[in-house]
């Protein structure tokens, strides 16, 4: 059964030069190893032989069609006995770049959707006889006429290619089980084409059919949905995940998501616009926001403005005001006027927060007031701006006195971390908030309602 496939739009702006068109029952001499100048049709009309193509031989079948780009060696040997009938045709190809009313400018192209072999070459045998009938003439009385006919053939031929010991659908496969095998390699459409011995255009157009996507963003769900699963699974880094997939940082990972997602516009942090820009800026416009200088409120009205939905922020704004006193009453019944700490372990590393991230909400949304520390650095700057968080060692947490306590964590390892030195490590139990014994246990997480943030577990010794 023929298969047809849409691919005639490649002959569209096409001008054919042919070099030979001719018919033997011997073995040619452009068929004796040597790179071919010129693309190669042939036909097998009758006989039996083998035809080694750079260095990989084929056996020869009747009624088979051979088609090769040009530098191809081809050597064609008939076996012993068989009397050949083979037709061939030599031509280039080229293609439209420009014009204008008074010229046309050509590039030769020596690319074809489809080259190797295929069965139902019969079917041409009419348009070859036409062409070698041609013979000489065709330079002299009438070139167009040759370059119908084979226009013709080349239409049909990629109209209605029916592949022989390969299909396109086991050629794509291939590339497919590459793929799930090597995603975290460099990979590039050609490698791929060039596996499937097919022409990259072509390629990736049946690719794209097959898979409803296109090759690179086949690769893309396949490198994000591994990130995806190592997340999950694993307490790695996402640096390091990234090199695992196969991109160079996470930058290059970040692209991916950006390409899936078809965005009409980036929002980032004006602290890595320049590499926004060199790594994302042809997927869509990039605009920078402010990070250190303004604070959160600022920056979803100014992002409003970027949208033209300045009144959908000054709304939310309102809303989250609203949410923000009902809690601030509730809350004012536990912690009264004393102070509160966020502190954030990651691995073995301790940060203390101001008003910016986890202690955003804390300081300016709920209005809890930190430690004295705290207070000050953040008061060298506008509020919700500028200072972050500050590093601490386990025996600076002293420094730090304050009446309650949330420690936000990443890991198991971090919580036991966190567990072990409330309950062993000197400065630590000299600290107001533990030293009340007041400390919310593993179980107390599940039983009383312990916020969970981003997978972060959130506990207070209060």
């Amino acid at each position: 059964m023929l298969a047809q496939v849409k691919s005639s739009s490649f002959l569209n702006g096409i001008y054919y030069e042919i070099a030979e068109a001719w018919q033997a029952s011997a073995v040619p001499k452009w068929a004796e190893g040597q790179p071919s100048e010129h693309h190669t049709l042939l036909y097998i009309a009758r006989g039996k032989g083998e035809l080694n193509v750079n260095g990989q031989a084929l056996k020869l079948e009747r009624d088979a069609l051979y088609m090769y780009p040009p530098e191809t060696s081809l050597k064609l040997t008939a076996s012993s006995g068989e009397e050949l009938q083979l037709f061939w045709i030599a031509f280039d190809i080229y293609r439209l770049l420009k014009k204008d009313q008074k010229s046309r400018e050509y590039q030769r192209d020596a690319g074809f959707p489809l080259q190797g072999y295929f069965r139902g070459g019969s079917r041409y045998k009419q348009l070859f006889n036409l062409l070698v009938a041609e013979g000489q003439l065709w330079r002299i009385q009438n070139p167009f006429l040759s370059q119908q006919y084979l226009h013709d053939m080349l239409d049909g031929f990629l109209r209605y290619a029916e592949l022989a010991s390969n299909d396109i659908d086991l050629r794509v496969q291939l590339t497919l089980d590459y793929l799930q095998n090597h995603y975290q390699e460099d990979i590039r459409i050609d490698q791929l084409a060039d596996m499937a011995q097919l022409h990259p255009s072509y390629y990736f157009q049946v690719f794209k059919q097959a898979m409803d996507k296109s090759p690179i963003a086949f690769l893309i769900h396949l490198r994000v949905n591994r990130a995806k699963e190592m997340l999950l699974l694993t307490d790695k880094p996402i640096k390091e995940i990234a090199a695992e997939v196969g991109y160079k940082d996470e930058f290059y990972f970040s692209r991916e998501d950006f390409l899936l997602e078809q965005p009409d516009l980036i929002l980032c942090k004006d602290n890595v616009l320049f590499k926004a820009r060199e790594h994302i800026n042809d997927i869509a416009p990039v605009v920078a926001i402010p990070w250190v200088s303004q604070d959160i409120y600022t920056q979803l009205l100014k992002i409003g403005e970027f949208l033209n939905r300045e009144e959908e922020a000054v709304k939310w704004l309102e809303s989250h005001e609203r949410k923000a006193q009902n809690l601030r009453k509730a809350l004012r019944s536990i912690t009264g006027s004393g102070t509160v700490g966020v502190c954030v372990c990651r691995e073995h590393e301790l940060r203390m927060y101001g008003a910016r991230n986890v202690g955003h909400a804390l300081y300016r949304s709920l209005q809890l007031t930190p430690p004295e520390r705290i207070q000050a650095q953040m008061n060298l700057h506008p509020a919700g701006t500028g200072f972050n968080w500050t590093a601490i060692t386990p025996d600076g947490l002293k420094d730090y006195d304050c009446d309650f306590i949330f420690f936000a964590v990443e890991t198991e390892g971090d919580k036991r971390r966190i567990h072990e030195w409330q309950k062993n490590n000197p400065a630590w139990m000299q600290h107001s908030a533990i030293r009340s014994k007041l400390i919310i246990s593993d179980d107390d997480y599940h039983n009383h309602g312990t916020t969970e943030i981003g997978g972060a577990f959130l506990s207070a010794a209060l």
